[in-house]
C-alpha cells in the first residue's frame, strides 16, 4: 500500500445563497456519488489518499486545516470523491504519508 496527502481539489467555495440553497433542494431529490459530504467540500485543506500496490485508489479522506477528519471514503452511500475518478498513484505529485497516520485518523473518525 502507498498513502499521499495532495491539496489538489480543495479550493471549493461554501454555497449559501439563495440560488445554491435552491439547487441544493432540486439536486436532493437527483442520486449523486458523495450526497453528505459535498456540503463539507469548502472546509478542506488536503486530502489523504489509500492506493494498493497496483496504484488504484482504496480509501481517502478530506482533512480540515487543524488536521481534523472531515470524512472518509468509501463509507455506506459514499464512493468516494477520488475513488470514483480515474486517477491512480502515478497522477499525483508524491507527498508522501505514513502508513501508521493514516490508519489512526481512519480509526479516529470510524471510533
Amino acid at each position: 500500500m502507498k498513502y499521499i496527502r495532495t491539496t489538489e481539489a480543495t479550493s471549493w467555495k461554501k454555497r449559501e445563497g439563495i440560488c445554491d440553497k435552491i439547487v441544493q433542494f432540486v439536486y436532493s431529490f437527483v442520486p449523486n456519488a458523495n450526497p453528505r459530504y459535498q456540503q463539507k467540500y469548502y472546509l478542506l485543506n488536503e486530502w489523504f489518499i489509500e492506493f494498493d500496490d497496483e496504484g488504484k485508489i482504496q480509501r481517502e479522506m478530506g482533512i480540515d486545516l487543524d488536521g481534523k477528519v472531515l470524512f472518509a471514503s468509501p463509507y455506506k452511500q459514499n464512493p468516494g470523491f477520488w475513488i470514483e475518478s480515474e486517477m491512480s498513484f502515478k497522477d499525483f505529485k508524491n507527498n508522501e504519508l505514513s502508513s501508521n497516520e493514516f490508519s489512526r485518523l481512519w480509526d479516529e473518525y470510524f471510533l
